[in-house]
């Protein structure tokens, strides 16, 4: 059986560089940049197509048969950056923000490349869910939405205004040997910090934040959206076979 697609979630951000006061937990300011949507699906032409309505022939008439966000858009180099979680159940915020950073680098024709702060989400968004111990993507979005993502990067990149600060997981035959999560504990949850806490990145946090809106397509939607505007996010149930997956299209065998 096909993992089941619980719903997919778009990130919107038109880069214009507009900056306007924003309504957020972290004080209004007039440095904040607000990137404003760009379409949104009706709930009834999205639930319909969920449950297996709509036309798929005219949803992907005229894709390619393959198709790599990578090569359309070379100059956004997060769009092939896999991010090391660590031993912390973060993957909705990594998700989040990943896209967030694709996004906002292809919507503003590469003269915007911000690294989002995956850290901020699992520390600072607590309608999220439980930090390190799994949350939501949706709330992920709605936080983005609401209050804004400010930069950082990975784990010691030293990049933006709040890097990841749990330690990578070792890689299968790295040399040497990193840091070992089957041997150790879920790390913690970070603080929430309303403030930058990289001591080399000058902006600071209020005026470091980007909010925008998200929208949700239907499955068959999905593919056109990724090849007209970028990268997007879903939730799927996972098996446990998933962890012996290798390459191709991953197929739950019960």
């Amino acid at each position: 059986m096909i993992l089941k697609l619980v719903f997919i979630l778009i990130i919107i951000a038109y880069a214009t560089g507009d900056r306007t006061k924003s309504n957020n937990q972290y004080d209004d300011d007039d440095r904040v940049k607000v990137f404003p949507e760009l379409a949104i699906n009706s709930q009834s032409d999205t639930m319909s197509n969920l449950r297996g309505g709509g036309n798929s022939v005219y949803f992907t008439n005229g894709l390619p048969t393959n198709f790599d966000s990578r090569k359309k858009w070379p100059n956004c180099p997060s769009i092939g950056h896999i991010y090391n979680q660590g031993n912390c159940r973060s993957s909705y915020a990594v998700a989040a923000a990943s896209a967030a950073s694709d996004r906002i680098c292809i919507h503003s024709n590469s003269t915007k490349n911000p690294i989002m702060s995956a850290q901020q989400i699992i520390s600072c968004c607590y309608l999220c869910g439980y930090g390190c111990d799994g949350g939501s993507l949706f709330e992920s979005w709605d936080f983005y939405r609401r209050h804004g993502f400010v930069s950082g990067g990975e784990y010691n990149s030293n990049q933006g205004c709040q890097p990841y600060t749990i330690p990578p997981c070792k890689l299968i035959n790295e040399k040497p040997p990193g840091h070992s999560c089957t041997t150790f504990n879920r790390e913690e949850t970070p603080t929430c910090e309303k403030k930058c806490n990289n001591p080399n990145y000058y902006t600071s946090f209020r005026a470091d934040i980007y909010r925008g809106k998200y929208y949700k397509v239907s499955p068959y939607m999905a593919m056109k959206e990724i090849f007209d505007n970028g990268p997007i996010t879903t939730q799927f149930y996972m098996y446990r076979d998933l962890v012996d997956y290798k390459s191709g299209v991953y197929q739950y065998d019960e």
